[in-house]
């Protein structure tokens, strides 16, 4: 028996009609076998949304990794750059010791006075900051870097402390050029900073002015590369540690 579907323009045969009764007897036969095909649908479904998770966390993952090797290794250079400025600005805190000692001891000109002033006289420092990889994981946002305590470090370095940093360091550099005008007035021109008279220069309240304020700065510059210095030590390390545990 067909039944019969009325359409505007023809009349077609559909599917035989199927009694109830055998979809019953069939479902309490088969009901094992649907069951495990239902099972098995569930199963790969799950384990497909698994495996893209999986892949999605591995992609992530890996972005984290490449991000954080990247400033790590720009910590690394930083910590380089550091600790030769304190080298650096310790010869010059040394250079102006010499010459204020000179010059309160009204002592006379000597070889160690002028090797300071050649040396250390007019030295501006630099901040060598690699800001490469944190803009670029600004454009992809901070968040890439799931720990916490890492993220704000990087963020407070990169974003605040360093530019603050390097903008006073600017300020200071332009103020010691601002002397450069003097050096006519202090300096023959010859083979460096070599003065037409040490005893009239000892008086000069601008010169002295400048030494002080140049071993100040020095200072201050030393004080602060050694309190900065063993926290990226620390956290250099701290990412060893993450990155190992995310490879």
């Amino acid at each position: 028996m067909y039944s019969h579907c009325l359409t505007p323009f023809f009349v077609c045969k559909c599917t035989p009609r199927i009694p109830m009764h055998k979809l019953t007897e069939t479902l309490k036969k088969k009901w094992a076998e649907y069951l495990f095909e239902v099972v098995v649908i569930i199963i790969s479904v799950l384990g497909a949304f698994s495996l893209n998770n999986w892949n999605e966390q591995r992609k992530s993952a890996y972005l984290e990794v490449s991000f954080l090797k990247d400033i790590q290794a720009g910590f690394a250079r930083l910590e380089y750059n550091f600790s030769q400025n304190v080298l650096l600005e310790e010869q010059v805190s040394a250079d102006m010791s010499n010459i204020l000692y000179h010059i309160e001891n009204d002592l006379v000109y000597s070889e160690t006075v002028a090797v300071s002033m050649n040396r250390s006289l007019f030295y501006m420092p630099e901040i060598w900051a690699d800001y490469g990889p944190y803009e670029s994981l600004k454009a992809v946002g901070l968040q890439v870097i799931t720990n916490d305590s890492l993220r704000s470090f990087v963020s407070r370095q990169f974003g605040q402390r360093l530019p603050g940093r390097i903008r006073e360091q600017n300020q200071i550099n332009k103020y010691i050029e601002s002397f450069n005008s003097q050096k006519p007035l202090w300096f023959t021109g010859e083979k460096g900073n070599i003065p037409w008279d040490f005893e009239a220069l000892k008086q000069d309240k601008k010169f002295i002015h400048l030494v002080n304020f140049s071993k100040n700065r020095a200072e201050d510059n030393i004080q602060y590369y050694k309190e900065v210095i063993p926290a990226l030590k620390f956290v250099f390390e701290a990412f060893d540690r993450e990155i190992q545990s995310l490879e």
